[in-house]
């Protein structure tokens, strides 16, 4: 599940995925996604069938966003 431990593991996610997206890059549109995770990270941490996995799947040994659009910019 995409439970990020500690800042450095959420910056690296932000840079690969919501800094180039439409809903977290420059347009400035609110992102569910990352709603999600700052309300939920900590409670959904150990849980088997969490909301975040649905989100934010780790596949191939990467968290992949299946919210992402790219952005233009």
């Amino acid at each position: 599940m995409a439970y990020f431990s500690n800042g450095e593991e959420f910056m690296e996610f932000n840079n690969e995925w919501c800094c180039k997206c439409i809903h977290g890059g420059e347009t400035g549109l609110d992102c569910p996604v990352l709603e999600l995770q700052e309300r939920l990270n900590r409670q959904e941490a150990n849980k088997v069938d969490s909301v975040l996995d649905i989100f934010i799947p780790l596949q191939d040994g990467v968290y992949r966003c299946k919210m992402f659009l790219r952005s233009k910019f």
